[in-house]
């Protein structure tokens, strides 16, 4: 595959990346500091502030895996694996620097359609099922770039706890397992509300050396569904399988 640059893509078309969320900044932008902090030494600084997430056990959700779109195959161009021990299967990065903050879309189980939610500053859990969508976009330049639209949220919603990355590394050194459950009379809430700070998780695929691009399979396509935001891309996943069907 030839490399696809974003000025090959078709400006208000879009693609759709489903994985768990392995780090996320969704519900308010980074600030200056957290920014000014993340540029150092970058080759290409981030010049306003912006959310993003990360996400792995990644695939590309395709309308026909064996026709894949130019944006498609383009995602597909964006997987990356890690090195980061709390992450598995291909990741992926995505940003948004526009002033609005990206839509959360929940399903409510009484309409089976996808609601606009609002995280009031909260963030999403790790570990998190996800589908992040992409837009391709014209600048001002003339050029087109590539950001995160929405994000749908496969399941039941989680919200991101400050003990999370205590839990994973007493469980890696451990090897004990923490519940989700909290076991007294009146559940503590402080925790889940804390936002997340970018110093706890450093993406690869930011780093100037760090992370190894993706090898798509001559084949990488999956089960089928019809609806991106419904019960996109059942089938179980593997590195080698970087498409879902629709």
């Amino acid at each position: 595959m030839n490399k696809i640059t974003t000025n090959d893509l078709k400006p208000d078309t879009y693609f759709y990346v489903r994985g768990k969320i392995a780090y996320s900044r969704l519900g308010r932008q980074t600030t200056d500091e957290e920014r000014a902090k993340y540029n150092e030494g970058k080759r290409f600084p981030i010049a306003r502030n912006y959310t993003h997430i990360t996400i792995h056990d990644a695939t590309i959700i395709a309308r026909d895996p064996a026709n894949p779109t130019l944006e498609e195959q383009y995602g597909v161009q964006s997987l990356y694996r890690s090195s980061n021990p709390d992450t598995s299967g291909l990741c992926f990065f995505a940003k948004n620097t526009s002033n609005k903050l990206p839509e959360i879309r929940v399903r409510n189980k009484e309409t089976g359609e996808y609601d606009a939610f609002d995280l009031k500053g909260r963030e999403l859990a790790n570990g998190l099922d996800v589908t992040v969508v992409m837009k391709i976009f014209s600048t001002n330049a003339g050029n087109a770039g590539v950001a995160i639209d929405s994000v749908i949220v496969n399941e039941d919603i989680k919200y991101f706890s400050n003990r999370t990355a205590a839990s994973n590394a007493v469980m890696r050194d451990l090897n004990i397992v923490f519940s989700d459950k909290t076991q007294t009379a009146e559940p503590d809430d402080s925790a889940s509300a804390a936002p997340q700070t970018d110093a706890s998780f450093i993406d690869p695929a930011q780093e100037d050396v760090a992370g190894t691009p993706a090898t798509p399979a001559d084949n990488p396509f999956s089960a089928a569904v019809d609806n991106p935001f419904s019960t996109a891309g059942n089938n179980e996943n593997n590195e080698n399988n970087n498409y879902r069907r629709y």
